[in-house]
């Protein structure tokens, strides 16, 4: 599955946010895993994509905690 649905923390990753089940507009009520392996998981087409900078933010985030620390 990957490291998004990973029961480590340590991530700096977004993750999915469970949302109270007693919310009538709750969006996601379960853990993404638990929902794949009951079967109820919708098949739908999806698009993904690569930006030239994407990952820019946090790199630079990294490099300034480093010099910090040094």
């Amino acid at each position: 599955m990957g490291p998004m649905f990973s029961p480590h923390k340590e991530s700096h990753f977004v993750r999915p946010s469970i949302e109270a089940t007693d919310d009538e507009e709750a969006f996601l009520v379960e853990h993404p895993l638990e929902i794949l392996a009951q079967g109820k998981a919708q098949r739908v087409p999806w698009m993904a994509g690569v930006n030239a900078d994407e990952g820019l933010l946090t790199s630079l985030c990294n490099v300034y905690t480093y010099m910090l620390c040094s």
